[in-house]
């Protein structure tokens, strides 16, 4: 799906493997359309922080926390250091917003119409109709006047942040070449492999044609996947079906297994990856558990070519990370800039105060990792 590049940034969220705790898309529709519309007379208003002349209300942060444990979590109980941590979450991200908003106003910086409906549409797009259009805003609780609100704002912000952060691009065959070429003492050969896998199970005495049922879903689902796609882009829709549909317990990690080795799994699953190259999916294939789709991630046989997903995660991670700290320094400068006051730390975002920097909203501290931590592993 794709995602405006502001909601990235503020949330933080951005990984160098597609995870599936969070749909950026839904959270960050939560986040920002939802702000405007939690806050009525009939709430008691409790101040949290202020900026200027803005307010942040404990009940905004409270309501918009429940949204995200119900949508993102199916309502369940978090652990108190959890349920801490989402609401230091969610207040950074509002804090964050104004801030962003208030250099905007400051700046006065305009939005169109034209460019308003132009995002709209590309939104509209992830969405195979218009029904499961409605049918997402109605679960979120959001009318399609105020989406188109939110995005006014957020092209707004995402000219202020255009100024500062830059554009990631996907590196270049010869940039991801030169590394290797530099750095071939860390692709040390072994008989480990990584892959994702979608899996349906098959129910006791399944009769014949409960059988082919499964295996006619998990190949539907196969074919929406196209193997001319680029490997990341192959892997992102993976993880998005895997998440929506595997049922084993590595689904909500987007189908990854981790690393393993060669034999470690049942002979059907050894004989459908034995000649698999990264990037490359197999057939699916049948086990005595059911139906199991695989996608090859990592294979470590030294080659550039079963390395080359490794290597472009570790160069777009580098921009990513270059990117918070200076989300991370623009923050800083806002935060003096325009007098943030906490007057209740429970509430006061992770935002830390200026010269402590290394800390967008909703985010630890970035720091780079040089390339043997990560290959070495």
């Amino acid at each position: 799906m794709k995602t405006p590049h502001f909601l990235k940034s503020v949330l933080s969220l951005q990984t160098t493997r597609v995870s599936g705790l969070f749909s950026l898309a839904k959270l960050g529709l939560l986040l920002g359309s939802l702000v405007g519309l939690l806050m009525s007379p009939a709430f008691s208003a409790t101040p949290v922080v202020k900026i200027g002349k803005r307010t942040i209300f404990k009940e905004k942060v409270d309501s918009l926390v429940k949204i995200v444990v119900q949508q993102q979590f199916a309502g369940k109980e978090l652990q108190a250091e959890e349920k801490k941590q989402l609401v230091q979450m969610v207040a950074s991200n509002l804090i964050g917003q104004e801030l962003l908003e208030i250099e905007a106003d400051a700046r006065k910086i305009t939005v169109s119409s034209t460019e308003v409906d132009s995002l709209f549409k590309e939104f509209k797009k992830n969405f195979p109709d218009s029904n499961t259009y409605k049918q997402a805003i109605k679960s979120m609780g959001i009318p399609e006047n105020q989406v188109k609100s939110r995005m006014g704002k957020e092209i707004r912000i995402s000219k202020v942040l255009k100024n500062h952060l830059q554009t990631l691009s996907r590196p270049t065959e010869t940039e991801i070449k030169s590394f290797y070429d530099k750095n071939t003492t860390l692709f040390t050969k072994s008989d480990s492999l990584r892959a994702s896998q979608i899996f349906l199970p098959l129910p006791d005495r399944a009769s014949p044609e409960k059988i082919e049922e499964i295996r006619k879903k998990l190949a539907s689902i196969r074919e929406k996947l196209s193997v001319s796609m680029p490997t990341e882009a192959l892997l992102e829709a993976f993880t998005r079906l895997a998440i929506n549909h595997s049922q084993s317990p590595e689904a909500q990690k987007g189908g990854d297994l981790g690393r393993f080795k060669k034999g470690d799994f049942f002979p059907e699953f050894n004989k459908a990856i034995a000649t698999l190259k990264v990037g490359q999916l197999s057939q699916v294939f049948r086990s005595p558990q059911g139906f199991h789709l695989v996608l090859l991630t990592e294979k470590h046989d030294g080659t550039l070519e079963s390395n080359r997903l490794r290597i472009l995660h570790h160069l777009v991670n580098e921009q990513t990370m270059e990117n918070q700290q200076k989300l991370a320094q623009l923050f800083d400068s806002l935060y003096t800039k325009y007098k943030v006051e906490v007057l209740n730390p429970a509430y006061g975002g992770m935002i830390k105060n200026p010269g402590q920097t290394g800390s967008t909203p909703g985010s630890k501290k970035s720091s780079s990792k040089n390339p043997q931590e990560i290959f070495g592993k």
